[in-house]
């Protein structure tokens, strides 16, 4: 029967400065891969990342609105009973859930961030200015259209995100930095969009502010002209 071999000290130390060694970060990335300033800096002031915030900034602020008002408003102000207000406004996130996958595979299969995104922003606008047309038939297929490209916004974004800091960086940690990132300036920048709506309707009428929301996602999505 073979004894089993014991590791001398020499052996040990040897094993414990190869963990240890920096340049096995690349072999065994949870052990050794970490953030570095320049990195960081990279990140936070790389151009593409910035544009991909606002205009997911854009996507934030069209959810966000039908979102937040869509139940009160076929409720309250078109006299929709509130149970089946709360179905038409719920289609909204069951829409999404549909449609998600199926623009991650166009995404994956074409790589056209740009072309996406325009062109969802464009058609999110266009049918939330059509939720201001005071007519269930209307309002229906217009939050149905926003569903479906508002969706497609937030796949294409945080995916471009990340593929954009795996070609800087090849680092798992700067591709969900960069994810996060993008994802703090949206956030950032729409918890005001609930806010300056209601101040439309308290003073304009929910005609006038489902138009201002259209408006808002609209120039928000201009940015999307300037990614590669």
């Amino acid at each position: 029967m073979s004894k089993p071999k014991i590791k001398s000290q020499d052996d040990s130390l040897t094993l414990q400065n190869e963990v240890a060694d920096p340049n096995m970060a690349t072999e065994f990335p949870e052990n050794g891969a970490r953030i570095s300033l320049s990195g960081l800096r990279r990140t936070i002031f790389n151009r593409s990342l910035v544009i991909l915030g606002l205009t997911l900034l854009s996507f934030q602020a069209g959810s966000s609105i039908i979102l937040t008002f869509v139940v009160y408003y076929l409720g309250g102000s078109l006299k929709i009973d509130f149970t089946v207000a709360g179905f038409i406004g719920s289609l909204n996130l069951i829409i999404a859930l549909l449609f998600s996958p199926i623009f991650g595979r166009v995404y994956d299969r074409t790589k056209k961030a740009k072309r996406i995104l325009i062109i969802s922003g464009l058609a999110s606008a266009f049918s939330i200015w059509g939720m201001s047309v005071p007519s269930i038939f209307v309002i229906i297929p217009s939050m149905i259209v926003s569903a479906i490209f508002l969706s497609a916004g937030f796949v294409i974004v945080y995916a471009e995100a990340k593929r954009t800091s795996g070609i800087q960086h090849l680092n798992p940690q700067y591709q969900t930095l960069a994810v996060s990132f993008v994802n703090g300036i949206s956030l950032f920048g729409a918890f005001w969009i609930p806010v300056l709506f209601s101040l439309a309707v308290d003073h304009f009428g929910f005609s006038f502010a489902w138009l201002l929301g259209g408006l808002i996602v609209l120039i928000f999505v201009l940015p999307a002209f300037k990614l590669k």
